[in-house]
């Protein structure tokens, strides 16, 4: 069995490996359509990200889960965010990118991060939010996309 260190290690890489997979991915719409329309695709994801932490400061602010005892889960809430994010421009590959994510809140179960309860409820705070950003960000209401999917 892997250590709790390895297991941590593991944890603590996922969410930078997505982020530099859509970075990739980004770089990619840069060569390939110019890099205006990749500033395009980076600040719709950059407006999810900013979502995760907006909900963490009103959260510090109004104590909404502490009132619970519970956690509001930034490590959940952007990994979700990300996860939405790639699901909504890369439906191809969604399936693996819900496995991994599946995987990534089992492994904090397992390393004691954070709770069932807390992954949950701020995965229903998060994840309509996201994909709502995302998909009218695909649908070129918040910048005038011309195309449909990332590379």
């Amino acid at each position: 069995m892997l250590s709790y260190e390895v297991l941590d290690f593991i944890a603590d890489s996922y969410i930078p490996l997505l982020f530099l997979y859509i970075l990739f991915l980004i770089g990619l719409v840069a060569i390939k359509e110019g890099l205006m329309f990749a500033a395009r695709y980076l600040l719709i994801f950059f407006i999810g990200v900013v979502l995760v932490y907006f909900i963490m400061y009103l959260d510090i602010i109004l104590q909404i889960w502490p009132s619970f005892s519970m956690d509001y889960s930034t490590h959940t809430a952007l990994a979700i965010a990300i996860v939405n994010y790639l699901v909504v421009y890369k439906q191809q590959y969604k399936s693996y990118f819900i496995v991994s994510l599946i995987a990534y809140c089992l492994l904090m179960l397992y390393q004691q991060y954070h709770t069932v309860l807390d992954i949950v409820t701020t995965a229903v705070v998060i994840s309509p939010m996201s994909f709502a950003i995302f998909i009218f960000g695909k649908r070129k209401c918040l910048l005038g996309l011309t195309s449909s999917n990332l590379p």
